[in-house]
């Protein structure tokens, strides 16, 4: 079987994660959305779709992976904000295995999830057949806004540490260093003996003296090379990605996620981090999605409740949106810098390569290249954007690709 994980239209809805990456690339819990479907379908050819060819190629050229559509074969198609887990994987595959005729998927709610194509046309793309059956599934998710994923993290964790074996290993070795703490590294690591068996760290992690895990109430996963430096406090559910940094003193409470090469400090709570990303310094931020190469000053703190405990509004481009949520704090997207002491008001929205340095609360939306201090605000230099971008990933070895480069100038022509 054929699998297509095919790119949604209302990709605006995830502004502004979604300027420089498939909505499929978003991280919640420990893997990627394309991570959690490619481990379930791993049996079949995946492929990947979107009606915006430099995004594709982006995506495909920082994976590398490559992608060909065959056609008269069966194939199901997925599209790219569907969170996969175990059951919504069996009843998929149910479907699958018993569909005669193409089939459209929808969930509980009437959301579309994608199809199955008995013998799949690449046309299908622009037009879907014209009659099909009509399947609803149970208990799946669509995520529609970036927010969204945020009050998914701590089921997330758990879902995806089922999903990654060698996950299993790291707790044995940790148990055994705690063992031998009169000789060893972990020596002054304190967590409750109850909730031992939710503490997983790889054995190339390193932990310092004085860490505090508090596992009563969902997993804590320290991925390879990550590093907590001492006196820190880490509350699960919580996944610190591959080479991150806790710095010194941190305190992160429950459901937070990390992805690689971040450098997280200061107080932290219901927050993604995508990933190549610093927040360093004391300051609070909650209720947030951060996407990559994004530096957070010191003293910068977000608000995730508005006073009058009222919906949380956000100004998304030319609407807005009530949430229906009283937590959420800001979305921020990739190659922004905020320095010290800034303030972000409840629900922000800060569009890719911006620079803020302002006194008081910033606004609600910040348009793409917007370059704010409390003289001015004016829009930043294209070249000076694209050049920052490359002295910063050079410094984490990755190199800003031709597309990413043409995707920027394109968000910066608009």
């Amino acid at each position: 079987m054929q699998l297509i994980i095919k790119e949604i239209s209302d990709r605006m809805d995830f502004d502004p994660f979604s300027t420089l990456h498939l909505i499929c690339e978003i991280r919640c819990g420990i893997l990627r959305l394309f991570e959690k479907i490619e481990y379930y379908f791993n049996d079949c050819n995946i492929v990947y779709h979107c009606d915006i060819p430099l995004m594709l190629d982006s995506f495909l050229k920082k994976e590398n992976k490559h992608t060909t559509i065959k056609e008269n074969i069966p194939t199901l198609l997925l599209y790219s904000n569907v969170l996969m887990d175990n059951d919504v994987y069996k009843q998929i595959m149910e479907i699958v295995h018993f569909a005669t005729t193409d089939t459209m998927i929808l969930d509980n709610k009437q959301k579309l999830i994608g199809y199955y194509f008995t013998n799949f046309n690449n046309h299908y793309h622009t037009e879907p057949p014209k009659s099909y059956n009509i399947i609803s599934i149970n208990n799946a998710c669509v995520i529609t806004y970036i927010w969204d994923m945020n009050e998914l993290i701590g089921k997330q964790i758990e879902n995806d540490f089922n999903l990654i074996q060698n996950f299993n290993t790291y707790h044995t070795k940790f148990i055994s260093a705690f063992s031998l703490c009169s000789e060893g590294i972990y020596k002054q690591v304190w967590y409750d003996n109850n909730c031992s068996e939710n503490i997983f760290v790889s054995n190339s992690a390193k932990i310092s003296s004085g860490v505090v895990f508090d596992a009563s109430a969902g997993k804590i996963i320290i991925d390879d090379e990550a590093t907590i430096m001492p006196l820190s406090f880490i509350q699960g559910p919580c996944y610190i990605g591959k080479k991150t940094i806790v710095k010194a003193g941190a305190t992160i409470y429950k459901d937070c996620c990390f992805g690689p090469f971040c450098k997280i400090g200061g107080e932290l709570e219901t927050t993604i981090f995508q990933g190549y990303s610093n927040k360093q310094h004391q300051g609070f931020i909650g209720h947030s999605f951060v996407s990559e190469w994004v530096n957070i000053g010191a003293g910068t703190s977000n608000s995730d409740l508005k006073n009058s405990y009222s919906n949380v509004i956000i100004h998304l481009q030319n609407k807005k949106i009530d949430t229906g949520k009283i937590f959420i704090g800001a979305m921020i997207g990739d190659h922004c810098k905020l320095a010290i002491n800034t303030s972000l008001n409840t629900g922000t929205i800060i569009g890719i390569c911006s620079n803020i340095a302002k006194a008081g609360l910033t606004d609600k939306y910040v348009s793409p290249f917007s370059w704010i201090s409390d003289k001015s605000k004016e829009k930043y230099n294209l070249q000076k954007a694209i050049l920052t971008a490359k002295v910063v990933m050079s410094r984490r070895r990755k190199e800003l690709t031709f597309e990413e480069q043409q995707l920027i100038t394109d968000c910066f022509m608009k």
